[in-house]
């Protein structure tokens, strides 16, 4: 298969703890895998916490065709004990390789991770022919120096699915990332005359924990709690005054908010 890009998609809930040492005002965990490839390129989440009890996330990202390290502070999007979806689109456009990543359906952020089609490649053989990758190993220890540990919690649905270069550019995936969360794409955009919405004005406030701006959030409601699971979320499509049309070309559907 001659495919260079990709979509990855599977449910996390990390149950690591750590602990601030007498004397210390933070400690950086070490990286727990979420993706390990075959070119020893890989994608890890690291927690840190500081001696008031605060815990905020990173991604710690290894390209292992080029050598090169990268990190992306998620803040406080990911909590201990939660289910949350984690979403990746790996991309080769106008030459270069390029990471997207999605937090509960959401776009987060995206990484330039090469100058030119290299690295993050669930398909380079390694093997005589065969390709591999892992999902929360930190696999072989090709780079020792490279300090890494299993992830340390629960995974659940792996979806990777191949993509074209036309569909990395099409809107679908967007929908196809946010429906991997259980939710829908809603039009956040406000409207003049508009009728106030509790559950529009979540969403439009909960997009404000992500960077930059944006003109449409993937709609779900987030009532699970520790001792529940993801499974008893549901889409907020309705209750947001949102109604779902089909798009012409595909199944997938998009969410547009109606005029009350």
């Amino acid at each position: 298969m001659s495919r260079r890009d990709w979509l990855f998609s599977l449910w996390l809930d990390s149950r690591e703890e750590l602990t601030v040492r007498p004397g210390s005002t933070q400690v950086r965990g070490t990286p727990r895998t979420l993706f390990y490839f075959s070119d020893n390129s890989w994608v890890g989440l690291v927690q840190s916490k500081d001696s008031s009890g605060n815990l905020w996330h990173e991604l710690d990202l290894y390209n292992g065709a080029t050598g090169q390290h990268f990190t992306v502070g998620l803040g406080t999007l990911v909590q201990p004990g939660r289910y949350f979806q984690f979403g990746m689109k790996v991309m080769t456009e106008q030459g270069q390789r390029k990471v997207a990543f999605y937090i509960n359906g959401r776009w987060h952020s995206t990484l330039t991770v090469a100058p030119y089609d290299a690295g993050f490649n669930p398909m380079w053989s390694s093997m005589s022919g065969w390709t591999w990758m892992t999902v929360s190993d930190p696999g072989p220890a090709f780079m020792p120096a490279q300090r890494r540990l299993p992830f340390f919690g629960w995974v659940d649905e792996l979806r990777i699915y191949a993509l074209s270069s036309e569909d990395v550019r099409a809107g679908w995936t967007e929908e196809l990332m946010c429906n991997q969360a259980l939710g829908t794409l809603v039009d956040i955009a406000p409207r003049r005359g508009e009728t106030w919405n509790p559950a529009l004005e979540s969403l439009r406030f909960g997009s404000t924990r992500y960077p930059g701006s944006r003109a449409s959030s993937c709609g779900w409601a987030r009532t699970w709690s520790r001792s529940t699971t993801r499974r008893s979320m549901a889409s907020t499509s309705a209750s947001t005054g949102c109604t779902r049309i089909p798009t012409p070309t595909r199944s997938w559907h998009r969410a547009a908010c109606a005029r009350v």
